[in-house]
């Protein structure tokens, strides 16, 4: 089973779905481009400790209702820990046939939520699963 991080322990059941997912994203696509973004609160903010499970769901919901049109597939699962406070990890997968990579997209979804909620959000930027991973911050 695929893991992009083996120092870090992961739930086996939810580490066994993401990739199930993943294997059934690549049958479907030719050519699959995923991404990750990691999206949680910065610890200097109100909103870090505070932040609520439901709310936090609302807003990937919403943002998922303004750009499913440009992914071919997502998976997401929210975590808390009390280092990163309440957190979401995104999987989002676009049609390698229809674009050259990922990296105008997920700074898209990233700029989307930062527009529409900006309460001191920070947004990890991963690109490339199973290669060289490059993560940029959006503040």
């Amino acid at each position: 089973m695929y893991n992009a991080n083996p120092n870090y322990e992961m739930n086996f059941a939810i580490l066994k779905d993401v990739n199930e997912h993943m294997d059934g994203m690549f049958q479907r696509f030719s050519k699959l481009l995923p991404f990750r973004i990691d999206f949680a609160y910065r610890k200097d903010t109100p909103s870090f400790g505070h932040s609520c499970k439901h709310s936090m769901c609302m807003e990937i919901y919403r943002l998922l209702s303004e750009t499913q049109t440009m992914l071919a597939g997502y998976y997401w699962v929210m975590e808390y820990t009390p280092d990163k406070g309440l957190h979401i990890h995104f999987i989002g997968y676009l049609d390698g046939q229809r674009h050259k990579n990922s990296y105008q997209i997920s700074r898209q979804l990233g700029r989307y939520l930062e527009a529409d909620h900006g309460r001191g959000r920070v947004i990890f930027i991963c690109a490339g699963l199973k290669t060289n991973t490059r993560c940029v911050s959006i503040m």
